[in-house]
């Protein structure tokens, strides 16, 4: 993820597919976007303009949807906070090597949300 946001912007977007080939190609021929396979059926998109994105399967325990990441300075700060509000963690700090770290969370209303510090 070399394009960067400033804290607190959406910084990223999953789309979790079902079906990922059906996906990248549908995503390709739509919208041009090119997709390059960073291992394990994850499928990176640097479109045109911020934010970045990929398309990959569903974790178990996972639904189909998209999954979008905030920009934050420090992972383990802010989910602290998040909890601290009411969050529940799900995926607790997690290093993405040579990229930095994110962190899952549910947050009031159930929704999923997930933040992303650069390295």
């Amino acid at each position: 993820m070399p394009k960067q946001q400033p804290a607190g912007a959406f910084s990223h977007v999953e789309l979790i597919s079902k079906d990922t080939a059906k996906s990248v190609k549908f995503y390709a021929k739509v919208f041009g976007w090119k997709f390059d396979d960073m291992g394990q059926g994850y499928m990176f998109v640097n479109p045109p303009a911020l934010p970045t994105g990929a398309v990959r399967e569903p974790q178990p325990g996972e639904s189909p949807g998209s999954l979008s990441y905030i920009q934050v300075k420090d992972v383990a700060k802010t989910l602290k906070e998040a909890e601290a509000a009411g969050a529940q963690t799900i995926v607790p700090k997690t290093e993405i090597p040579n990229f930095g770290h994110y962190a899952v969370f549910i947050a009031p209303g159930e929704v999923p949300q997930a933040i992303f510090e650069s390295a």
